[in-house]
């Protein structure tokens, strides 16, 4: 939830900035910011906090890749 409300503050951190103009950038896109509760046992959560922590630590993030889990595309594809 801290990411939803920095991008609604004012005072804007550089990673903030960044997220904007890709946003800005990538407008043909649809983007979608969903809170989840940690630690709760929602599919594919704990996946999505470990590439977090990797692209926190990468420099490169954009090299950071996730499987997208079988059962999820099945629900997808119904």
């Amino acid at each position: 939830m801290s990411v939803l409300q920095a991008l609604k503050n004012r005072h804007h951190t550089p990673t903030i900035i960044e997220i904007q103009q890709l946003l800005r950038h990538n407008q043909q896109t649809s983007f979608k910011l969903i809170w989840l509760k940690g630690h709760a046992g929602i599919e594919g959560n704990e996946m999505a906090d470990q590439l977090a922590n990797e692209a926190a630590i990468n420099s490169d993030a954009q090299n950071v890749t996730a499987p997208i889990p079988t059962s999820h595309l099945k629900r997808i594809l119904k």
